[in-house]
């Protein structure tokens, strides 16, 4: 059973949120940190996955490109590659691995209401292409017993497509600092699972509207039973809060530190191992529902996700 895990714990590497800017959304996409086995590395070699994902969300009033946005519903198809690393090299004892995830939104669609902010009228329509790349130059590894853990130090990079005219952006727009800790206790013998990813991300200012989005906490969690090597369900969640306000100018009396979110939900998880032309492979479906939503984005989120080692 553990090898088939091990293929895909080392590519639970975040999406790269592709919601309309600033207001309602950052670089953290909900219960898109945790999955099966996320503090567990595999043997040394390159490894690849792809999550195809679909997002059916809407927000009320909110910020957005340095003014006030009225709300939106929007719905987004989109594609993540995931590329990383494992190395044999040691660092206290850590065993060093690092990724990049590469976003791709096939297509995102603005829908259902007017927005505006102040005297300023945003664009509609849709839109597709790069995302924000999300990398990790550096993580490290440890394994004791039943317990696993995996720390790195990420980044996302504002590669994306950006417009502080659109209601519906591609990237953000800014630099994000993104360290993780993400932590696996396994018992083989009866498939029991449980899984965390915590992460502090740090935001730097969008240079075009001179807003910066406050800083966040973000905690991923999986309960899993594994029935056997290629079989097991779970039931992942999320918990997500903007510890610190944002700061920039709005108009009409708004306040940018009034803006603070949080967000919680959950659903199903499915895992599926099998061997196709030789090659061990790894599905995984994946389905969250927000429970509570306060100034971020609020709805539904589909993944269905495939993994293998080279």
């Amino acid at each position: 059973m553990l090898k088939y895990i091990l293929i895909i714990a080392i590519l639970l590497y975040p999406f790269s949120a592709i919601h309309a800017s600033e207001g309602g959304s950052s670089g953290y996409l909900q219960g898109s940190y945790g999955d099966f086995a996320s503090g567990m590395i595999g043997p040394s070699g390159f490894y690849m996955r792809n999550d195809l994902f679909f997002a059916d969300t809407s927000i009320g009033v909110r910020t957005l490109g340095g003014g006030i946005d009225s709300g939106v519903d929007q719905q987004v198809l989109g594609d993540l590659l995931k590329f990383a690393y494992v190395s044999d090299f040691k660092i206290w004892g850590g065993q060093y691995n690092a990724s990049i995830a590469i976003p791709i939104v096939l297509n995102a669609t603005v829908n259902g209401r007017v927005s505006g902010g102040g005297s300023r009228v945003y664009r509609g329509g849709d839109v597709s292409g790069i995302g924000d790349i999300y990398i990790t130059p550096a993580a490290l590894a440890w394994s004791w017993e039943n317990h696993h853990l995996n720390a790195n130090l990420s980044f996302v990079l504002p590669t994306g497509g950006y417009d502080d005219s659109r209601l519906l952006n591609t990237g953000r727009n800014y630099w994000s600092f993104d360290p993780t800790v993400n932590y696996t206790w396994l018992y083989p013998k009866r498939g029991h699972e449980f899984s965390l990813a915590l992460g502090y991300t740090v935001n730097s200012k969008n240079p075009d509207t001179d807003y910066t989005t406050g800083d966040e906490l973000h905690l991923d969690l999986m309960l899993a039973q594994h029935f056997s090597k290629s079989f097991a369900i779970g039931l992942t969640g999320y918990w997500y809060e903007q510890v610190s306000g944002d700061k920039g100018d709005l108009p009409l009396g708004f306040q940018a530190g009034d803006f603070k979110g949080r967000g919680v939900g959950m659903g199903p998880a499915v895992l599926y191992n099998s061997k196709i032309a030789g090659k061990d492979m790894t599905f995984i479906l994946k389905g969250i529902t927000d429970l509570e939503s306060k100034n971020r984005m609020d709805g539904d989120i589909f993944m269905i996700s495939t993994a293998f080692k080279f």
